[in-house]
């Protein structure tokens, strides 16, 4: 998907036109339409070269220093909260199949030659576990249960 952007010729803030607002974060100015799109801004320029477009291209007068440092250091601001939330995520998957009864997680997968095999032996004593796709061992009575996985 190509997205749009628009930049701040105030300070040269720069934001995807999906999700720009009436004015900019940073300073209140009006956004113009961008020449770039996102992917080929992103990945065609380098950050100097986006500064040095960004630099040529926003207004010039007494105030720019101030909103060119204005608009640094709220992305420092905004990379370093997006680091932290990153960092206090919660790092245990949330697909992991779970006992139905239990919810245990302590699962072992059924093989498809397992069920072969004891549907072999067995016969139709055997095909209780063939619509089956776990099996859990209880860890005090050592007996099994299997199921079909539930995410």
């Amino acid at each position: 998907m190509d997205l749009k952007q628009l930049y701040c010729k105030r300070c040269g803030y720069v934001q995807a036109e999906l999700f720009a607002g009436d004015k900019c974060p940073i300073c209140g100015s009006e956004y113009s339409p961008h020449p770039y799109l996102f992917d080929d801004w992103m990945h065609t320029f380098n950050d100097i070269e986006r500064e040095s477009w960004l630099s040529k291209n926003i207004i010039q007068d007494d105030q720019t220093a101030y909103y060119i440092k204005k608009r640094i250091l709220w992305e420092q601001q905004k990379n370093t909260e997006i680091n932290e939330q990153w960092k206090n995520r919660d790092p245990k998957p949330t697909n992991i199949p779970h006992c139905p009864i239990c919810g245990s997680a302590d699962l072992k997968k059924l093989s498809t030659v397992g069920k072969a095999a004891k549907i072999g032996l067995f016969g139709i004593f055997g095909a209780g576990s063939l619509g089956k796709t776990y099996n859990e061992v209880y860890p005090l009575s050592r007996t099994t249960l299997n199921f079909r996985g539930a995410f």
